[in-house]
C-alpha cells in the first residue's frame, strides 16, 4: 500500500525534461561551468537538483560533454561541461 504522502509527494516532481533544458540552457550560454557553478547560477537549493540533470545529459541525451576541470569553492577539482552544439558539432 502507498501512502498518501508518497502519492502527493511523486504527483508534486516537476517535469525533468524542463529542468534538463534550464540546465543545457545555462550550460550553453555558461560553458566550462563546474556543477556548484551551475547550481549556483541557476540559484538552485540544492546541488542534487541540478547534479543529476547533467548526468543525464551528459550520458543519456548525450548533449554535453566534460570540457575540462577547475577548483570548486573548496578548492578541489571537478568536471567542467560545455553543450554540443544543434546537430552535434562542437
Amino acid at each position: 500500500m502507498i501512502a498518501d504522502t508518497s502519492l502527493d509527494a511523486f504527483n508534486s516532481i516537476e517535469d525533468l525534461a524542463g529542468r534538463q533544458a534550464l540546465v543545457l540552457e545555462y550550460i550553453r550560454k555558461h560553458p566550462d561551468q563546474t556543477a556548484e557553478q551551475i547550481c549556483s547560477g541557476l540559484h538552485a537549493k540544492s546541488p542534487n537538483t541540478v547534479a543529476p540533470r547533467i548526468t543525464e545529459l551528459l550520458h543519456e541525451q548525450q548533449a554535453i560533454y566534460i570540457s575540462g576541470r577547475s577548483k570548486t569553492s573548496l578548492g578541489r577539482t571537478a568536471r567542467t561541461y560545455r553543450a554540443y552544439l544543434k546537430g552535434g558539432m562542437l
